[in-house]
């Protein structure tokens, strides 16, 4: 079926070529256009067959019209011969942009004959143009003079269209593109004269990204499919003079084009521009572009030219890093070089986004955390509501204390105090929570917080994951208040409806559950309960009786003694560069031991051992709290080596 679809393709592709072989009239491409003046089109779009084995692909192709003068050869006086500007032009152009409205256009216009050149025509017809889109006639034109002036300078364009500057050509589409007025003839022939050179190539790589911009901007489908298959075809041509262009201009249905830029990108990337890198991440964005590769060559350059970025470029970098959860530390390395050095006079927004960066990649830096706290202390009045919170919350999420840690939260607390009231109300609940996180509490802000009024707002909330996201805030926050400051005259307590979640399928929680069942027996162990009296859940629970001896699950509370909680701690519980625990998760533990809880932590490096070591891992984690006897059956067992998993 497919040879049979390629003999027909080819079948049909030579009855369109027979007549150009025998020099007759141009062959004709049925096609719609999304503009009636590609209807006479220089280049037609169209596609072939080829065929690879058992694979056919569909290839685009352009077809050129020609006529009998220029086939089988383009005759030389045919092809574009733009001609410079002349002073006289120039100065036709500086008394055209003095203009205030029509009619001094037209008086302008009162001239010789001879000196209406194709440019001085193109630049009266734009000037013309733009004072009939913004409607700034001003006094009233004798329509006769008008259209005989009109007249003479559309002849004067068609004539000498083939002379005209690139950019005169693109002025002058946008000006027929944008007007709402019939300001001129035909225009085919200016849309003819751009074909003949996309496909003489007399564009340039940037100068076809300009035209697809404009072509984009106006809807013009078939010429954005001109040009973006002419940078294809001409993609070496890509370099770092133009290669933010082409990010920029490149539709979001010409992705497939991607293989290529990057390939140009990687030619390139270390002689860009601090303002092209900017660019081209943005575009990232608007293009999705996930690109890991193309982000840690962006984060080597930035490193390498933080000397040369601005507050503005620095910032759209670190939003596209930040948009695509890309952790660098080139970029973290960048920030502390560049963040200490401009502090004195730094955009806000650079510091909370840098500091919102760190909190979502978990990437604890104390020489950024210290500095930032250092402007917060002197500035911190200055700061919008969302600065605050992008600034202040990382400090308790990532469990670190400022070094001035006294100055700094008495400066937050006076801060919050008079802005409080602008937050929104998930913000200031999680800012709230973050600081106890640190043992750092705001009983100040509990008659805000802890009231009916405050308490019904939360469940008004639309959206049921930030209801839920903002009570489990709160709860925790509650109970900080509750356990660490012992502070019962609490206004008004919050409680969510908890259960417990599933149990966990990760490889350590089946590992830790294998092992403890060897060790003590599965039926001893309470998987994923929700501790006593508590928000907060445990992975595995063992209740032991007076004689530190395992009890079953369910036994009666007389005679539980004490209780076991063992915590998994996987790698998303601690700050990615250091082994510090993330503020939330100390907190728990430390809310557990406050509950009369024996916490065992269960760190997820177990995973690397060998199966006897992670074994042994366990049994010394729980050798302190469980009566030996219960581990002699191990004593018996048969030793194993040690193996790498």
């Amino acid at each position: 079926m497919a040879q049979r679809a390629l003999q027909l393709s080819y079948r049909h592709f030579w009855q369109l070529l027979r007549p150009v072989i025998a020099h007759k009239c141009p062959f004709k491409c049925n096609r719609f256009y999304s503009n009636r003046i590609f209807q006479n089109r220089i280049l037609s779009l169209s596609s072939i067959l080829l065929q690879d084995g058992l694979d056919v692909t569909e290839l685009p192709i352009f077809i050129r019209k020609l006529d009998l003068s220029k086939f089988p050869h383009e005759n030389e006086k045919s092809v574009t011969q733009v001609k410079p500007m002349t002073a006289e032009e120039e100065f036709f152009q500086e008394k055209l942009e003095q203009c205030n409205n029509l009619k001094e256009v037209f008086k302008l216009l009162e001239v010789p004959s001879d000196v209406i050149t194709g440019y001085t025509a193109a630049f009266a017809l734009q000037k013309i143009c733009h004072f009939q889109r913004n409607d700034t006639v001003g006094e009233a034109v004798d329509s006769f003079i008008q259209t005989a002036v009109m007249n003479e300078l559309y002849e004067m364009v068609k004539k000498e269209v083939t002379t005209l500057s690139n950019d005169t050509l693109f002025c002058l589409m946008r000006c027929i593109l944008t007007s709402d007025y019939n300001i001129m003839g035909s225009t085919q022939f200016l849309f003819e004269e751009i074909e003949k050179r996309i496909s003489n190539s007399k564009f340039s790589i940037a100068e076809l990204c300009e035209l697809s911009c404009i072509a984009s901007f106006h809807s013009q489908q078939t010429l954005i499919e001109t040009c973006w298959i002419h940078i294809g075809n001409r993609y070496d041509e890509i370099d770092a003079s133009n290669i933010h262009l082409v990010f920029r201009c490149i539709p979001t249905s010409k992705r497939p084009l991607m293989k290529l830029i990057r390939k140009q990108f990687f030619l390139c990337w270390w002689k860009l521009k601090g303002s092209d890198v900017a660019s081209i991440v943005l575009d990232m964005l608007r293009l999705k572009m996930n690109d890991i590769k193309v982000l840690q060559c962006i984060g080597k350059w930035t490193r390498m030219n933080i000397h040369d970025l601005n507050d503005a470029h620095l910032t759209q970098i670190i939003a596209g890093f930040l948009h695509f959860h890309y952790t660098e530390s080139s970029i973290i390395k960048s920030l502390e070089r560049y963040i200490p050095a401009k502090i004195a006079k730094i955009d806000y927004n650079l510091l909370a986004l840098a500091m919102e960066y760190c909190r979502a990649q978990r990437y604890l830096s104390p020489l950024l955390f210290d500095i930032v706290a250092e402007d917060f202390i002197k500035n911190g009045q200055n700061y919008s509501c969302l600065q605050l919170y992008s600034i202040l919350r990382p400090y308790g999420q990532l469990n670190y204390l400022p070094t001035e840690s006294t100055k700094f939260f008495l400066k937050t607390e006076e801060v919050l105090q008079s802005k409080i009231s602008d937050f929104t109300l998930p913000n200031i609940v999680e800012l709230l929570c973050s600081f106890a996180f640190l043992q750092r509490y705001p009983l100040n802000f509990s008659h805000f917080i802890l009231t009916p009024s405050f308490l019904s707002k939360i469940k008004s909330i639309t959206s049921e994951r930030v209801q839920t996201m903002v009570g489990e805030w709160l709860e925790m926050l509650q109970s900080a208040f509750l356990l660490e400051t012992k502070c019962h005259n609490i206004p008004h307590r919050f409680k969510l409806p908890h259960q417990t979640k599933s149990i966990s399928t990760t490889v350590l929680h089946r590992k830790v559950l294998k092992n403890l069942n060897h060790l003590i027996g599965l039926d001893k162990i309470e998987i994923k309960k929700l501790a006593v009296k508590s928000i907060y859940t445990i992975d595995f629970e063992i209740t032991l009786d007076s004689e530190q001896l395992p009890l079953p699950v369910g036994a009666a509370p007389q005679n539980i003694h004490s209780r076991l909680a063992i915590i998994l701690h996987q790698p998303e519980h601690y700050c990615v560069n250091t082994n510090i625990l993330l503020g939330e998760q100390t907190m728990k533990v430390r809310h557990l031991k406050l509950l009369g809880y024996k916490v065992i932590k269960v760190h997820y490096a177990m995973l690397q051992y060998s199966k006897s070591r992670q074994l042994k891992y366990l049994h010394t984690l729980l050798q302190p709290y469980i009566n030996r006897d219960v581990f002699n059956h191990l004593e018996t067992q048969p030793s194993q080596e040690n193996t790498p998993s």
